[in-house]
């Protein structure tokens, strides 16, 4: 009796999504909030924010394409703990085609992030506020044209003080250079800046952030902060 070959069948790669609606919505801070999309790149017509408009926010598109976050510029202001907003997008119907429609969406605040229920040490510490979280990084272990060097926030800026940011150059005597550098933002991931610079090889170099060199939408402003870099050879 001839010997059956077992049957294999391999996904090569994940098929395209094509239908178009929200799946999802999340509000995980007061001035944070979230659209999922269950394809990339959905074509919004229309969004009205109740007591608000698109300019009090700051709007982030990730790299997937699939997530929109708007972040609230001044994230001190009052606001509901129930945001509500008519939101106009092309929504894929019943056939696949893609109809202009209205939906009503509302981002409500976790209870546990209300301000009916922080505590008086919260609310005070709020008030005081806290330094913005810098941090530098080099993913790919250096700063070339082949390797980014990039600095990360918790939240937004809302202001950058590039003349209180020294780029410098260390030689073999220790001795340091101003270097220009360039930073901007990422407009697929607002809390990371992308600095640049003419970067020389195999060299040192360290980058000073002073103090109040930049203020973030909670309106808190940074400690002085310095790191210490290589690049490769």
């Amino acid at each position: 009796r001839a010997q059956l070959l077992p049957q294999v069948k391999l996904k090569m790669f994940a098929e395209t999504k094509t239908r178009q609606y929200i799946t999802g919505k999340t509000r995980p801070e007061k001035y944070k909030f979230q659209l999922f999309f269950n394809s990339p790149k959905p074509e919004i017509k229309k969004i009205e924010f109740d007591g608000l408009t698109t300019n009090d926010f700051f709007v982030e598109n990730d790299a997937e394409g699939d997530t929109i976050t708007y972040w609230l510029k001044d994230a001190t202001r009052k606001i509901a703990d129930t945001l509500l907003a008519n939101f106009t997008y092309m929504k894929s119907d019943s056939t696949g085609k893609p109809v202009e429609t209205l939906e009503k969406i509302s981002w409500e605040l976790p209870l546990s992030k209300s301000d009916r229920t922080v505590k008086k040490e919260k609310k005070k510490e709020k008030k005081n506020g806290q330094p913005v979280k810098l941090s530098f990084s080099m993913p790919d272990g250096t700063a070339n044209e082949d390797g980014g060097f990039f600095m990360q926030v918790s939240v937004p800026l809302t202001r950058i003080d590039t003349s209180k940011i020294t780029l410098y150059n260390i030689d073999d005597n220790d001795k340091k250079s101003k270097v220009p550098f360039n930073i901007k933002v990422d407009p697929k991931n607002l809390l990371t800046y992308s600095i640049t610079s003419k970067w020389v090889e195999d060299s040192r170099y360290e980058i000073v952030a002073d103090s109040n060199a930049v203020e973030d939408i909670l309106r808190q402003v940074n400690d002085s902060t310095l790191f210490s870099f290589n690049t490769s050879s």
